[in-house]
C-alpha cells in the first residue's frame, strides 16, 4: 500500500497524520502527472514512486516550493521518458 511505503519513508510511525499524508500523495501525483503530461501508475513504476515519496517528503515539511528545483533531473529524465512514448 502507497500510504505505507510514503509513512515509512518519512519516518511517520503514527496514524493521526494519514489522512494528511493521503492528501499529499494524492496532490503529488496530480503535480507529477502534470509535469510528466500522462497520467502515471505509481505503484508498479518505481523510478516514479521514488520521486513521488521525495515529493510527500518535501510536501510534509513544508517545503514543497523546493521539490522541483532540487529533483530537475529526475523530472527532466522522466518527462523525456513518457514524451517519446506519445
Amino acid at each position: 500500500m502507497l500510504l505505507d511505503e510514503v509513512k515509512a519513508y518519512i519516518r511517520v510511525t503514527w496514524k493521526e497524520d494519514d489522512y494528511l499524508i493521503n492528501n499529499l500523495i494524492e496532490e503529488g501525483k496530480a503535480e507529477l502527472n502534470e509535469l510528466f503530461g500522462v497520467d502515471v501508475d505509481y505503484e508498479n513504476n518505481l523510478s516514479e514512486k521514488g520521486l513521488l515519496k521525495d515529493y510527500v517528503r518535501y510536501a510534509y515539511n513544508g517545503q514543497a516550493e523546493w521539490f522541483p528545483i532540487n529533483f530537475r533531473k529526475k523530472i527532466l529524465r522522466l518527462q523525456l521518458k513518457y514524451g517519446m512514448k506519445k
